[in-house]
């Protein structure tokens, strides 16, 4: 749209000589300047929305405990348990694991909570272990 907009709408004034590169690059760089400040306006929106809004058991410490039924997540405002069926998957970064209980949500688990890294390899494949089993068209042994 910056380049095609200004392509579609230029008319030089009678008598000033004012290339279209120049009120191209004008516009490419108004462009910009409106999409960084729209990126800082929604970035302050979000963060404000989520410390002000009843949303309360987004942010601070998750308590996360393995249950034959699915697993559970509490936080000091709810609790929820998330069934072995719906999980995607679960992934592991340098610093993090990765349980994606939905299509929707991921509980973001910090490694440095475990006391070792066999800690944090064995509760990751329990979790594993669970979702698999627990998928459609499987069987339960």
């Amino acid at each position: 749209m910056c380049v095609g907009v200004p392509l579609l709408t230029y008319r030089r004034p009678e008598g000033v000589q004012f290339p279209l590169l120049y009120f191209m690059l004008h516009m490419v760089i108004a462009t910009v300047v409106m999409v960084c400040f729209m990126a800082v306006a929604q970035f302050a929106f979000q963060t404000l929305w989520v410390f002000i809004s009843n949303n309360r058991g987004v942010l601070g410490e998750h308590e996360l405990e393995i249950r034959d039924e699915g697993l559970v997540e509490r936080t000091a405002y709810n609790e929820s348990l998330h069934r072995w069926t719906g999980f995607q998957k679960i992934g592991m970064s340098r610093k993090y694991l990765f349980v994606f209980v939905t299509d929707n949500n991921v509980e973001y688990v910090p490694l440095r909570i475990f006391a070792s890294d066999a800690d944090a390899k064995k509760f990751r494949e329990e979790l594993q272990k669970r979702a698999d089993v627990a998928k459609p068209g499987r069987r339960k042994d």
